[in-house]
């Protein structure tokens, strides 16, 4: 993974983002796709296509997905060297 903000310029590699992200929730893997959205707020800007998709286990992955965001950011925090530490 790089550092920073997503830096995609093709559309074909968001296409294909996209697509990676959602085989991965397909898979069951949402802890990976929590712990990216929480290190690069870009994510974000999918979450629309990922919601759209049809596999209807995605779209069920995204409302988990948000249910644990919302969890991880209701908890109290530290800042520490610019890293949220809970």
């Amino acid at each position: 993974m790089h550092e920073g903000k997503i830096r995609v310029n093709d559309e074909i590699d968001t296409k294909e983002l996209i697509k990676t992200i959602a085989d991965f929730i397909e898979m069951g893997h949402i802890e990976n796709i929590v712990a990216m959205f929480k290190q690069d707020k870009e994510y974000y800007q999918f979450s629309g296509e990922l919601i759209k998709d049809e596999r209807f286990i995605v779209r069920m992955g995204m409302a988990v997905l948000f249910e644990q965001l919302a969890e991880i950011s209701m908890r109290p925090f530290t800042i520490i060297d610019g890293t949220f530490v809970t």
